[in-house]
């Protein structure tokens, strides 16, 4: 899986800069001094972010052999999140829910820690390929999202899709050529395909350009890539 970073361009990877763009987002309604938990923060790639808040990174730190978990404040299963009743005034949580295989307990613990009246800022991929194998277990509808936070006991305010028929096209056709059989072998069939691969290469990169500019053509539901969500305790 590719290293996330928090300076990528949409073009680049339209699932990560749209979860960028949500925290960015989020952040500036943080109030300066809170306490916000980055539960499953992975690279903690968005601590400059909340540089006027306390902020608090918990990952299992086991999801990607080459990532750095060094800049982590605690290394714990988020079934078990080893901080009091009530601590945070804020819980970001992106891209982690399909990585734990009892979502519900999850949730009902980052409601724990938050206190009466915090918020959950949470993503969730959806049309996305397997990744982190074998922690990858579950992708979320909007409708699973709604009913596995209220029956944690918070109130969703607002459940948003990031992505689009054209988007995700465009992120497909990214893929496209790394799918084409380029092995040569001792065959003049082989060799005699190679016109035909290049113009394919080049119809997909005309097609990629006709999805680019037409991304904002479709609406997100169409095709979601990530979901996301605000939801508050109760």
């Amino acid at each position: 899986m590719k290293r996330p970073s928090i300076d990528v361009l949409e073009r680049e990877d339209p699932v990560r800069h749209g979860v960028n763009a949500f925290v960015r987002r989020a952040a500036e309604g943080v109030a300066a001094g809170a306490r916000v938990l980055d539960a499953g923060a992975g690279e903690c790639i968005y601590r400059p972010l909340f540089e006027k808040q306390r902020y608090v990174a918990v990952d299992r730190g086991g999801g990607d052999r080459e990532w750095n978990y060094g800049r982590l404040d605690a290394v714990a299963d988020l079934e078990r999140v080893p901080l009091c009743d009530g601590t945070f005034d804020y819980v970001l949580c992106t891209e982690t829910l399909e990585h734990v295989r009892r979502p519900a307990r999850v949730l009902a613990e980052l409601r724990r820690v938050l206190r009466p009246g915090g918020t959950l800022a949470l993503s969730v991929p959806f049309l996305h390929p397997v990744h982190q194998a074998p922690h990858d277990y579950l992708r979320f509808t909007p409708f699973a999202l709604r009913a596995l936070l209220e029956e944690a006991g918070l109130s969703v305010t607002g459940i948003e899709a990031s992505g689009g028929y054209f988007l995700f096209l465009y992120w497909q056709l990214q893929a496209f050529p790394s799918h084409l059989p380029l092995g040569v072998r001792a065959c003049p069939l082989t060799w005699l395909s190679w016109p035909a691969r290049a113009f394919i290469r080049g119809a997909a990169a005309l097609l990629r350009g006709f999805a680019w500019a037409l991304r904002g053509k479709s609406a997100a539901e169409t095709r979601p890539l990530s979901y996301f969500t605000l939801a508050v305790r109760k």
